[in-house]
C-alpha cells in the first residue's frame, strides 16, 4: 500500500448537525443487507397459518430492508442542485459560492477557465458536498461506489493563494468518513487536515462537518481524498488547484489551455472487502491487484471477458476519454495519480512531455517520452500539438505490473485515451482509438520513481544548513503474531486511537502540564515521545516550536514506499 494509506485516517468534527462534539468512530466494514429466510409450507395443511404469517412478516421485512445501506444504480452522473448560501453568507462580499463542481458537465470542469483572475482579492471559496453510496460502472462493470455530489471523480476545488477554502461535508453514507487535503501545509489549522486518529475524529453517518483553512505559501497541483480506511479507492477523490499571482511567470512555457488528467487503478470490489483479505493471516503483504485503470474516472472493458461480473459498456460514461486540444499550441496537462496502489507510465504517442511542475513546485522544463508517476504524485507537463501528419494521437497510462505480488487473470494493465486536434476544447468519450506509434524505448519493468534529481526548481530555496534533530526509520513489512503481516517503521506498526487523536491528546497534555509531554533534558527539542504514546502502536515524534529535522528512511520492502509529510515540503 502507499504511504498515504497509512494507518491514521480522518479529521475532527468541529461542527456537527446535532451539535454533539463527542467523537464517534465506526469500523470501515461493509454492511450486508439481511434477508428473510424462505419458509416452505404445505398449502393444503397450513394455508391459514401461511396467510397470517405473511401479514405479520411484511411490515417487519420492509423495516429491515430500510435500515440497510442503499446502493442506488447510476448509469450516468446526475446533476445535483446548486449550492445555496445562507442569508449571512449570501450577503457577505468575501464569500464565493462555488457551484461549478455540482452543476457543470462531468468532464468539462477539469478544463480550467483561461479567464481565471489570478490577482483577485483573497476570498472564501465555499463548497457544499453530500457523500452518498451508489452503484456505478466507470469501465462498464457495475460496482458499489462512494460519490461526492453524485459525481466521480469529485468536484474541482480551484482557488488562489491566500484564499480560504470552506467545505461542508454532509455524510449520508453508512460508515464514518473524513477528507484529507493532500499536500496542504495547514499551518495553524492542523485540525482541518482530515487524518482520523491523528488530527481529529471521523464524521459519523448522518452528520456534517465544515473544513475551513487558508492557503498560504503554496501553489500548484494538489488533490483531496477520503482518509478513513481505503474509501478513496471507492470514489472519494478529486483535484485541488491553487493559482499563484505569478503563475504565468513561474511556468517557463506559456500554454493555451490548462487541463487536469487523473489516473487511477480501479478495482471491481469495495475496498472493505479487499482490505479484509489483505489483512488476513498468511497474506505476507500481497497487496490487492487492480482489475484495470481509469483516466478521469472512465475506461471501457469488453464485457465478454468478464462473465462473472455485471457489465454494461454502452452507457454514456463509459469509453476512451477524448480531449480536444487546439493545434499548433502549447497545452498544460496536470497529471495526478489518484489511485491506491499502482505506479503508472504516462505518455502521449509522438508527443514529448515537458515537465514544468512537480508536487506544487515549478521546475525548469525537461522533456520526457514517458512519465513515471506513483500514487499521490502530481506532475504538470506541457504538450505541443505540432504533428501535422495526423490529427489524433493515443494517450496511454500503463500500470507497472512487475510491482504486483500476484497475477490477476481479469486485469487489463493499461488505460488509453485520445488527444485530438480541435478548437472545441471539449472532453468526451469515444469507443475508437487512433492508429499512432508508440515510443521505441523498452517499457520500464522496475518499480522505480522518476529521476527527479534532473529537475531544477524555478525558485531555488536552499535547505537549512543547521539540523536540530536526526531520525532513522527502517520501513518494511514483518510477520508477527497470528501470522499477520503488517507495515512497520522500525518496530512500530501504527494503530490510530480514533477516540483520542494524537493532536488533541498532545494539546490536552501540554495544557494540563502533564510531565509525559515535557522534553527530557538529554533528548533536546525534538524527540520520540514514548512516555505519552505507546511506541509499538504510535511512533510519535514531538517538537517544541519550529525545528529542522532530517529523516532518513531505508526501504527494505520489495515495492516503492513514497514518503508523505502532508504538512511539510520535503527537500
Amino acid at each position: 500500500m502507499t504511504m498515504d494509506e497509512e494507518v491514521a485516517l480522518g479529521d475532527s468534527p468541529r461542527q456537527s448537525s446535532d451539535g454533539n462534539s463527542q467523537c464517534r468512530a465506526l469500523l470501515d466494514e461493509e454492511k450486508i443487507l439481511s434477508h428473510n429466510e424462505a419458509w416452505c409450507f404445505k398449502w393444503w395443511q397450513y394455508a391459514l397459518l401461511f396467510l397470517i404469517s405473511v401479514i405479520l412478516l411484511v411490515p417487519f421485512a420492509i423495516n429491515l430492508a430500510y435500515k440497510g445501506p442503499s446502493w442506488e444504480k447510476t448509469s450516468h452522473i446526475d446533476t445535483p442542485q446548486p449550492v445555496t448560501a445562507s442569508k449571512d453568507q449570501s450577503e457577505s462580499p468575501n464569500v464565493t459560492q462555488s457551484t461549478k463542481g455540482a452543476s457543470s458537465p462531468r468532464e468539462d470542469e477539469y478544463l480550467l477557465d483561461p479567464a481565471w483572475n489570478y490577482e483577485a482579492a483573497p476570498t472564501i471559496r465555499q463548497y457544499n458536498w453530500t457523500l452518498r453510496e451508489t452503484e456505478l460502472n466507470p469501465d462498464g462493470v457495475w460496482r458499489p461506489m462512494l460519490l461526492i455530489n453524485n459525481q466521480f471523480p469529485g468536484p474541482l476545488i480551484e482557488v488562489n493563494e491566500h484564499d480560504t477554502i470552506r467545505v461542508t461535508v454532509n455524510n449520508q453514507m453508512t460508515n464514518s468518513t473524513a477528507m484529507h487535503w493532500h499536500g496542504i501545509y495547514q499551518n495553524g489549522t492542523n485540525s482541518m487536515d482530515g487524518t482520523v486518529g491523528i488530527t481529529g475524529c471521523p464524521i459519523a453517518p448522518g452528520l456534517s462537518f465544515t473544513y475551513e483553512f487558508k492557503v498560504r505559501g503554496q501553489s500548484g497541483t494538489y488533490w483531496y481524498h477520503a482518509h478513513q480506511g481505503n474509501q478513496a479507492s471507492d470514489g472519494l477523490v478529486g483535484p485541488l488547484i491553487i493559482h499563484s499571482r505569478n503563475e504565468k511567470q513561474l511556468q517557463q512555457l506559456q500554454y493555451a489551455s490548462d487541463r487536469i488528467i487523473m489516473l487511477s487503478d480501479h478495482y471491481h470490489d469495495l475496498s472493505g472487502i479487499l482490505a479484509r483479505k489483505y489483512l488476513a493471516p498468511d497474506m505476507e503483504n500481497a497487496e490487492p491487484v487492480p482489475d484495470g485503470a481509469l483516466i478521469n474516472g472512465r475506461a471501457i472493458r469488453n464485457c465478454d471477458d468478464l462473465p462473472h461480473r455485471k457489465c454494461d459498456n454502452t452507457t454514456s460514461n463509459v469509453g476512451f476519454p477524448a480531449f480536444d486540444l487546439e493545434p499548433n499550441r502549447h497545452h498544460r496537462l496536470r497529471v495526478i495519480n489518484v489511485g491506491a496502489f499502482a505506479e503508472f507510465q504516462f505518455q502521449i504517442d509522438e508527443h514529448e512531455l515537458a515537465v514544468t511542475e512537480v508536487d506544487g513546485t515549478d521546475v525548469q522544463p525537461i522533456n520526457y517520452h514517458r512519465l513515471n508517476i506513483n500514487p499521490a504524485q502530481r506532475y504538470s507537463v506541457v504538450v505541443h500539438t505540432d504533428k501535422r501528419e495526423r490529427t489524433k494521437s493515443r494517450m496511454r497510462a500503463r500500470m507497472i505490473t512487475h510491482c504486483f505480488a500476484e497475477p490477476n487473470p481479469y486485469m487489463v494493465d493499461s488505460v488509453q485515451g485520445v488527444i485530438q486536434y480541435s478548437s472545441n476544447s471539449e472532453a468526451k468519450a469515444t469507443t475508437k482509438l487512433p492508429d499512432t506509434m508508440d515510443w521505441n524505448e523498452a517499457i520500464g519493468l522496475e518499480c522505480k520513481d522518476l529521476n527527479t534529481t534532473e529537475l531544477v526548481p524555478v525558485q531555488v530555496v536552499a535547505a537549512p544548513t543547521k539540523v536540530d534533530a536526526f531520525f532513522y526509520l527502517r520501513s518494511n513489512f514483518e510477520i508477527g503474531a497470528y501470522r499477520l503481516s503488517r507495515g512497520k517503521f522500525n518496530t512500530s506498526s501504527w494503530r490510530a486511537d480514533v477516540k483520542s487523536p494524537t493532536l488533541f491528546r498532545s494539546i490536552d497534555g501540554l495544557q494540563a502540564k502533564n510531565a509525559s509531554f515535557d522534553a527530557e533534558q538529554d533528548k533536546g527539542p525534538v524527540f520520540v515521545n514514548n512516555r505519552a504514546f505507546d511506541q509499538s502502536a504510535q511512533l510519535t515524534i514531538q517538537s517544541s516550536g519550529v525545528q529542522t529535522v532530517d529523516i532518513l528512511i531505508s526501504n527494505f520492502d520489495d515495492g516503492l514506499v513514497p514518503p508523505q509529510l502532508s504538512q511539510a515540503t520535503v527537500r
